[in-house]
């Protein structure tokens, strides 16, 4: 069992919203369960597994043995810890440079990932809870799992993680079973996460377990001020889901899209501080269409471009709400709810959209009970 640690370099990104495609297995999702729940509760965490999290380290690092932020799965780096557990099995070794002098950040790199990452390699195990609970008691490993390095701070520290196992069976190999974590840092400023689990509590035991995850439930999350739409997740099999936000209130909604049954929560995200909101089956009970931003069964759609060639599509969603998808510049697309966004009356027909030939800003027009309403872009 090995770990590794590297500075974290820095990079300006941009703030991206991305729907991916990428899917984890309940097992690797089970592990970094595992690391946050740790994470979220060192002290608990020592008492449930035995292991005494204050050993070897150093004062600054002590200062560190708090809660910290949940990781967020990234498909970059578990594509670079499935491959490390894999190519050390296949090739018979065990040791963070492989035989062709890669290391930790160089396999991140080549998996596309542009931050700084670090590594806990173990092998021999015989289960996750087997590997999870040895890397706690090493104190190296430690460091890695709860970002425990004195120059770690509540800002500067591991915010994304990849994780992935071999297990080639006993005789073909030196050990019979490989497990990776690879850890990373996506930069300055980080990116930022809202992130958690669906899952179907079967054992009641109020944590996940491998196979309960809950699939097919989309998770949107919404801006609480002003209703922009901000990015979605449809889980699979795993139950994972996380969508990067920049810091503010959101509204978090859970859809069964198999029953049409889902919840909601509302959260304030701390710039530079992933957060994590999980959601059971039980309680998925309120009647919700899957998205605030998707049009009405009838609904009438209407357009209008601008100018330059950008368009502006209204319509009303399944609450009968107005709601505006504009195009930028840049061939970009964001949904608003005009209604939650202006504070308008309830609408009591459908809504035009139209451009104004004279200076080129685009209008939506309906009507209420109390007059016509004019939006102006």
């Amino acid at each position: 069992m090995r770990h590794e640690h590297r500075d974290p370099w820095f990079e300006s990104l941009e703030q991206r919203v991305v729907l991916s495609s990428f899917s984890w297995t309940s097992e690797e999702v089970y592990l970094v369960e595992l690391i946050n729940r740790a994470r979220a509760d060192p002290a608990a965490e020592a008492l449930r597994t035995g292991v005494d999290l204050t050993a070897d380290l150093t004062a600054g690092e002590l200062a560190n043995l708090v809660p910290t932020e949940p990781l967020a799965l990234h498909s970059s780096l578990t594509l670079a810890a499935r491959q490390h557990s894999r190519d050390m099995a296949e090739r018979d070794f065990f040791d963070h440079e492989n035989p062709d002098g890669d290391r930790a950040q160089q396999r991140a790199d080549n998996n596309g990932y542009d931050g700084s990452a670090g590594e806990n390699i173990a092998a021999g195990y015989g289960s996750i809870d087997e590997a999870h609970v040895a890397w706690l008691d090493s104190v190296g490993h430690r460091k890695n799992v709860l970002s425990l390095w004195e120059n770690f701070s509540s800002t500067f520290q591991y915010d994304e993680i990849g994780v992935g196992f071999y297990f080639p069976g006993s005789g073909a190999q030196t050990y019979d079973t490989y497990y990776t974590q690879v850890f990373g840092y996506s930069g300055r400023p980080p990116r930022t996460y809202i992130l958690g689990v669906v899952y179907n509590d079967n054992d009641n035991d109020d944590f996940y377990s491998i196979g309960e995850g809950l699939g097919d439930v989309r998770v949107d999350v919404t801006n609480a001020d002003t209703g922009l739409f901000v990015g979605s997740y449809l889980t699979d099999g795993a139950g994972n889901y996380q969508i990067e936000v920049p810091g503010g209130n959101y509204v978090v909604t859970f859809v069964n899209t198999i029953t049409g049954f889902g919840s909601r929560v509302t959260t304030s995200v701390t710039k530079n501080t992933n957060i994590k909101i999980d959601a059971t089956g039980d309680q998925l009970t309120d009647p919700l269409n899957p998205s605030d931003n998707a049009a009405g069964t009838g609904a009438g759609i209407h357009g209008s471009a601008t100018p330059n060639g950008t368009l502006t599509v209204t319509t009303l969603n399944t609450g009968g709400r107005p709601i505006a998808f504009a195009e930028s510049t840049g061939g970009e697309w964001s949904v608003l709810d005009l209604q939650l966004f202006t504070g308008s009356p309830a609408i009591s027909g459908q809504i035009q959209t139209f451009t104004d030939p004279t200076n080129g800003l685009t209008y939506a027009a309906a009507t209420s009970d109390e007059g016509l309403l004019l939006f102006r872009q």
